[in-house]
């Protein structure tokens, strides 16, 4: 099988480019052919996801959408597996071309600002599904930005994203939320799936006759009386950092 992944940028950004340095290489273990699509090569002071030896491919930004898409064409995928993207006309352009799959990291086409949160008066998540009545909330709830004609620009592409993403043969998550997120938003449930995180196997042996919560109290009595916290994510608002220590 012949499969082309798509992202917007070629660099690693964030947990988006993350998945793909780890997913391509093991794809490629796994016998498919695989080749590479993106839509800008930037931050440039960030390096690039790294490609299996071989593998095409192609880069709107210096080739123009026209160019990229015949490309993508001529090489024939069986499948399109799709990620964040930027632009929503070369999104519908390769949907076109063969059956595609989006793995949805975010709030891609069910919220304004891609935040899916009310700031005011307090902090709350907002479980609204997505449409014209959005454009009532968002600036006296501030889910965004102040400007006007910058919230009809974002209602307009996440109106066209979702739109996108009723052609997609199947929607896939690692969260049950985001899966009832996009059913709520009219998409089929038999195309939207949650899969649950692969770990790989530990590579070291647990120590002799220490178990769990022998090795949490000797950790506890070796910091004497204080825990040590590991937050994975970026510390930003929506990740949670700061009620985590708000709470504590």
């Amino acid at each position: 099988m012949r499969i082309l992944v798509v992202n917007s940028s070629s660099r690693k950004i964030a947990g988006i480019e993350d998945y793909l340095t780890n997913v391509l290489p093991a794809l490629q273990r796994s016998g498919y052919k695989l080749a590479f699509a993106h839509e800008v090569d930037t931050p440039q002071a960030r390096e690039r996801i790294p490609l299996p030896e071989g593998t095409p491919s192609w880069d709107v930004s210096v080739l123009g959408m026209r160019r990229t898409l015949d490309g993508i064409k001529a090489w024939h995928p069986d499948l399109i597996y799709a990620h964040g993207l930027l632009d929503t006309e070369f999104e519908a352009g390769f949907l076109k071309i063969a059956p595609a799959v989006y793995f949805t990291h975010n709030y891609y086409g069910t919220c304004i600002s891609g935040l899916k949160t009310f700031k005011f008066p307090v902090v709350r998540p907002c479980s609204r599904r997505f449409g014209p009545a959005c454009l009532l909330h968002y600036l006296p709830r501030r889910c965004g930005g102040r400007n006007p004609f910058t919230m009809w620009k974002l209602y307009r592409r996440e109106s066209r994203r979702l739109k996108n993403l009723s052609k997609y043969r199947a929607i896939v998550t690692h969260s049950r939320h985001m899966r009832d997120e996009y059913i709520r938003n009219g998409l089929p449930e038999a195309r939207v799936h949650s899969f649950a995180y692969e770990v790989a196997a530990p590579q070291h042996h647990p120590v002799p006759g220490k178990t769990a919560e022998a090795l949490a109290r000797s950790g506890k009595a070796a910091g004497k009386g204080c825990w040590n916290l590991l937050f994975v994510g970026r510390m930003e608002l929506l990740k949670g950092g700061e009620l985590l220590l708000d709470a504590m």
